[in-house]
C-alpha cells in the first residue's frame, strides 16, 4: 500500500477504534490520545504522527498492558486492537477460566501444574484446572476455553460444534513447553 493510502487508512481507523469503546464508558479524546477509565483501571491509545499505535493499560498507576506497532493495515492493526478491547472489557478480577482434558485427568494434572506456575510468572489473570475428558459437556458452558490432550485427539470431532474447544498440539504437551501453551491460549482466546 502506497503511502497516501496508509495515511488515509490511518486517519479513517483512528476514528473506526475511538467509536469501538462502550458507550457510556469515560474517554477524553486529545490529538494524539484517547483515554478510557473505569473504576478499576485507566486504559490508552495513542496514535503517532509516524503511524505507531501504543495500547496501555494501567492499574494503580502501574503498567499491565502494553503493546505498540507500526500501521501498515486494518487487518492486523484491527486484530491487535480486539484483543486489547477483550482485555479492556474484562474485570479486573474476572479470571479466564480455562480446563485441560485428557483421559484421565493425570496427565493433564501434571501439565497443568506447570502451566499454573509459568503463568504466575506472566502475571496473566488465567485461572486453569485439570480434569477427565468426560466432564466436558458438564462443564463446556463454565469454562472460556477447554484444551483437549494430544491423547484424546480421536474426541474432538465430537466436540467441534463448541467453538471453545481446542486440541493441544502434540509437542507443546509432551514437552511441556509453557510458553507455546501460553501463546495458543492467547491466540484462541481472541477468536472467541
Amino acid at each position: 500500500m502506497d503511502n497516501y493510502l496508509i495515511d488515509i487508512n490511518y486517519l479513517i481507523y483512528s476514528e473506526y477504534m475511538y467509536n469501538c469503546f462502550p458507550k457510556g464508558t469515560s474517554i477524553e479524546h486529545c490529538d494524539d490520545c484517547i483515554m478510557i477509565k473505569n473504576q478499576e483501571k485507566q486504559f490508552q491509545v495513542t496514535l503517532w504522527n509516524s503511524k505507531i499505535i501504543e495500547f496501555q493499560s494501567f492499574r494503580e498507576n502501574v503498567i499491565d498492558y502494553y503493546l505498540h506497532f507500526e500501521f501498515k493495515d486494518f487487518f492486523k492493526a484491527n486484530k491487535l486492537f480486539k484483543e486489547f478491547l477483550s482485555f479492556c472489557k474484562r474485570k479486573y478480577n474476572d479470571k479466564i477460566q480455562i480446563l485441560v482434558c485428557c483421559t484421565n485427568g493425570y496427565t493433564s494434572t501434571y501439565f497443568t501444574e506447570g502451566l499454573k506456575e509459568y503463568i504466575k510468572a506472566y502475571c496473566q489473570n488465567i485461572h486453569i484446572e485439570a480434569c477427565s475428558y468426560t466432564k466436558i459437556e458438564e462443564y463446556v458452558n463454565k469454562y472460556d476455553l477447554i484444551l483437549l490432550a494430544p491423547q484424546i485427539h480421536y474426541l474432538h470431532f465430537q466436540y467441534v460444534k463448541y467453538n471453545n474447544v481446542f486440541m493441544i498440539p502434540t509437542n507443546i504437551y509432551a514437552t511441556y513447553n509453557y510458553h507455546e501453551a501460553l501463546h495458543i491460549i492467547q491466540e484462541k482466546l481472541s477468536k472467541l
